[in-house]
């Protein structure tokens, strides 16, 4: 099993072996008022008896020994016969059992080497149960806090890589602080307001005189130059510079559609090369983005 399916097993053999332990608490209860909590004789001078090598340990005569030993005996069968009929035989035993069984997962997941974030969220859920469940710092809370940090350790040598790559696209961890943060954000707040302007221009009536409509055309030419002409280097750039060209947006007018498309596509073909595909095609040597 895989480290999540682990800890949900193990959850779900804890929540039973809780609820074993309530009922068994309140059958030790009921039976408080009728019986011991254990089997025991009383000997000569008061002397409460519950094993049998004390009795061996004692100086009586053989024949008192023995008939303390078949006292204590009857005593015992008495009391396991009370607790099979109150069923608390079969409890403990299936609480005992199920105590092995979680034990076991526990070491299971210790083991867990995949290195997965769900692998690390399950070895510390588990640890910080067992730490809530008052534990004494057993041998497999440490493995596991170990195993979780060994995880740990190994995600973070590609933390940086995935840093790296989200920023050549501009979008995902660390695209924001890395050094193109500036760059998209400029691309995408004039791509907001280019798409404001050209639903304005839109929503103008036809019989409006050309005094209206040209200067709300004007302002939707003025931002597709501006985007045409923004230098990129992410794919977030790219593909706004691919949405203008594609349309429905804006005006289509002139050469922008196809210096948008040149300009994605050259960066595009930079981010795969950089993210460390080897494509069949070359880029030109100081090809202008």
């Amino acid at each position: 099993m895989d480290a999540p399916s682990i800890l949900n097993a193990w959850q779900a053999a804890n929540r039973e072996w809780l609820r074993l332990g309530e009922d068994m608490d309140q059958r030790h209860a009921a039976r408080a008022e009728q019986s011991p909590a254990r089997p025991y004789i009383v000997g000569p001078r008061g002397w409460c008896i519950t094993r049998h090598d004390e009795i061996d340990g004692c100086r009586y005569a053989d024949s008192t020994k023995r008939r303390l030993h078949e006292r204590l005996e009857r005593a015992v069968a008495q009391y396991d016969a009370e607790r099979e009929a109150a069923g608390l035989n079969q409890l403990e035993d299936r609480w005992v059992t199920l105590a092995a069984d979680m034990e076991r997962m526990a070491h299971q997941l210790a083991a867990d080497r995949s290195g997965t974030l769900e692998a690390v969220q399950a070895k510390l859920t588990l640890s910080a149960a067992l730490f809530d469940e008052k534990a004494d710092g057993s041998a497999v809370e440490t493995a596991l806090i170990r195993s979780a940090l060994a995880d740990i350790n190994a995600l973070s040598a590609t933390f940086s890589e995935l840093m790296r790559l989200s920023a050549l696209m501009g979008f995902g961890p660390g695209a924001e602080a890395g050094p193109a943060g500036a760059e998209v954000a400029h691309l995408l707040e004039l791509e907001r307001r280019h798409t404001a302007a050209d639903e304005r221009y839109n929503a103008i009536p036809d019989s409006e005189p050309d005094e209206v409509w040209q200067p709300a055309l004007q302002v939707v030419a003025d931002l597709e130059n501006q985007i045409t002409d923004a230098p990129i280097t992410t794919m977030v750039g790219a593909l706004v510079k691919l949405r203008l060209a594609r349309g429905p947006v804006g005006t289509g007018d002139g050469m922008i559609p196809q210096r948008c498309l040149d300009s994605a596509s050259d960066v595009l073909e930079a981010v795969a090369m950089q993210a460390g595909y080897s494509p069949p095609w070359r880029r030109p040597a100081g090809g202008a983005v």
